[in-house]
């Protein structure tokens, strides 16, 4: 297991003995599964038990351990910012600070309006998982089309990380429509692959490509 995605806050009934529950989950994780990261929302809403704190007491002391903590950076959001730039070097800003890895979560739909390569670029220096849809239908809308530019940017900058693939919400239990949810995962990470030996052919042509240039700073 490599990385679990867990809510800012746990509210509604029984909000304690779930949450210790979720962090009875995460522990067996670390200590059994080889849980590497936990992904955890940057801004939290609503009443509830908040879990950023006891999650962060499970990474720092857990010595001899690579568990790490990463926030979450949501498009959906900040496609609507005024400055998609300022929101996002904020992300960085922050995760710098406080040594935390980045997630970033396209599994929320996105609008076009998310500058897909920009934000590549800009928060690679700490981007460890990034965690796409799978999709059955194969619609050309504009999720689709930011997954696919963000797939095709990251593996040009020789993205190095942990893809967390999230399969298509089933209707129902039976075996068919897993069925159809386990293909999409699977062409889904076809796809990546491809794209990964396709970047690795041309440089085997053509040495240069790979020699990508240093110390870039997106601005």
């Amino acid at each position: 297991m490599r990385s679990c995605w867990l809510p800012a806050i746990v509210g509604g009934p029984f909000a304690r003995r779930r949450a210790a529950a979720l962090l009875r989950f995460v522990r067996d994780g670390r200590d059994r599964a080889g849980l590497r990261t936990i992904v955890l929302p940057r801004t939290a809403a609503g009443r509830g038990v908040p879990m950023a704190k006891t999650v962060r007491e499970l990474t720092v002391g857990n010595a001899g351990s690579s568990l790490r903590l990463a926030v979450a950076v949501d498009p959906a959001a900040i496609a609507a910012h005024r400055s998609q730039r300022s929101a996002l070097q904020s992300n960085l800003r922050m995760a710098e600070e406080w040594d935390l890895d980045i997630a970033l979560d396209l599994a929320i739909p996105t609008s076009a309006a998310w500058e897909a390569e920009a934000a590549v670029l800009r928060l690679l220096p700490r981007l460890r998982i990034v965690r796409l849809p799978c999709r059955s239908d194969r619609v050309a809308d504009d999720t689709t089309r930011v997954v696919e530019r963000t797939v095709a940017m990251l593996v040009d900058q020789g993205y190095a990380g942990t893809f967390s693939l999230l399969p298509p919400p089933s209707h129902g239990m039976d075996m068919q429509s897993a069925a159809r949810a386990a293909d999409a995962v699977r062409q889904m990470h076809r796809d990546i692959l491809l794209r990964y030996e396709r970047i690795a052919q041309d440089v085997a042509y053509n040495p240069r490509l790979g020699r990508l240039p240093g110390g870039y700073e997106p601005r």
